[in-house]
């Protein structure tokens, strides 16, 4: 009874979280086309929209359709590799600044580029798959290639789709389990891949802000605290001889959460002689993170945002670390807050833009999802998403007094 009433608790704050992230993003993005003028430096005196016409030319429209502004478009290089868009009212010359509103970007997006960013995200997550797959077979686990696309697809359904507690590496870990006979290193598989795949992100991060350390200097050092704590966090697991000195099994046994501090320590312990294959495993997540991080880049550009190719890969893989944290449903408003704030800092999006972007990929991603949710349908032996926490539930509490009762032993 105590634990339905903990989640019960833990889902309605998730909500609260998500009703008031959502709000104060809402409430910040910008729905429709406005003007100014560039030497006034305040806030919209035009609303409307933006009606192009021909090349580099445009007709600013006010709510009624009526034309308040004739103006021609330059395009000039920006900072870092951005572009500059300068509109002048065709006869005084005047600069005007000009900011798309949300619905104007999503209804003139770049179809061929939303298409390839489509397939980016497509390639992104069979590519995981291929790596969760290679991950399995290093551990003894007779798993077909096809069986590990399809079940990660489901557990993209379930991360994306499904409401509720059971996330996509849950589902995974219960399939896998159920197909195999075998309980623990299912489980062990998916720890493990989540914590390859955040040392991949950080990584992948932490190259592009070191080729640009003066303007990245806050995140380039809040980086390489995240990575030097994993390093240490991960010594006493690798290390034998570490390992000895601090009686670590003595020591996780004594803390809250033995059992889970346990099962990691399996985990990690298990591939302590396989320094290689991590290194290759952290290699192929950096490349599944430059597809989806070349996901959002190519949406952004189709919804004609001009920002450079080193803010997208900078700031996308902080913002995924960041929101790495189940806040809320799917990642819902956690998301689309650190969007807005990040490319608010660090690029030039206005308010709302960024959460925008957010917004749109999620969508995306969300279509993309449904398909996973057929393949579960292809599944004979599916179950509810409930039979799955259930059971979940009881076997890792098996696992995880398992892993206590070996190290008892040692």
């Amino acid at each position: 009874m105590k634990k339905k009433a903990g989640k019960r608790l833990l889902g309605l704050l998730k909500l609260l979280v998500f009703a008031a992230l959502m709000l104060w993003v809402v409430g910040r993005v910008q729905f429709r086309d406005s003007a100014v003028l560039a030497e006034s430096g305040g806030p919209p005196t035009l609303w409307g929209s933006l009606r192009l016409e021909g090349e580099g030319q445009g007709l600013f429209l006010d709510e009624d359709g009526k034309p308040l502004l004739h103006l021609e478009r330059e395009i000039l290089p920006g900072p870092r590799g951005s572009k500059k868009v300068i509109w002048k009212e065709t006869g005084t010359g005047k600069e005007w600044r000009v900011r798309l509103g949300f619905l104007h970007r999503v209804t003139h997006m770049s179809i061929p580029l939303l298409l390839l960013a489509a397939l980016a995200y497509f390639l992104c997550a069979s590519f995981a798959a291929v790596r969760w797959h290679w991950l399995l077979r290093a551990n003894d686990l007779d798993v077909s290639l096809w069986e590990a696309w399809r079940l990660n697809w489901v557990g993209v359904f379930f991360n994306n789709v499904v409401p509720g507690l059971t996330g996509g590496d849950v589902v995974k870990a219960y399939y896998i389990a159920k197909h195999t006979g075998k309980k623990t290193v299912p489980i062990l598989t998916v720890v493990v891949d989540r914590i390859l795949g955040l040392t991949a992100l950080a990584l992948l991060a932490l190259l592009v802000v070191l080729a640009n350390f003066s303007r990245f200097r806050e995140l380039a050092l809040g980086i390489l605290g995240l990575l030097a704590a994993i390093a240490l966090f991960s010594i006493p697991f690798l290390s034998r001889r570490v390992r000895r000195g601090l009686k670590l099994s003595a020591f996780l046994r004594k803390l809250p959460g033995a059992g889970f501090l346990m099962t990691l320590d399996e985990a990690l312990t298990f591939y302590r002689n396989k320094k290689t294959a991590l290194f290759l495993w952290i290699l192929a997540s950096m490349g599944n993170h430059v597809l989806s991080t070349g996901f959002v880049a190519v949406l952004g550009f189709a919804m004609g945002y001009t920002i450079s190719w080193v803010d997208y890969f900078v700031l996308v893989p902080v913002i995924n670390i960041a929101s790495a944290v189940p806040l809320a449903p799917a990642g819902w408003g956690v998301g689309e807050t650190l969007y807005d704030l990040a490319f608010m800092r660090f690029s030039h999006l206005g308010p709302g833009e960024g959460a925008g972007l957010s917004a749109v990929s999620r969508v995306l991603v969300t279509a993309w999802s449904l398909m996973g949710g057929i393949l579960l349908l292809t599944m004979k032996d599916r179950v509810s998403h409930k039979v799955i926490e259930e059971e979940m539930e009881e076997e890792i509490e098996e696992v995880e007094k398992e892993a206590v009762a070996r190290t008892r032993e040692e």
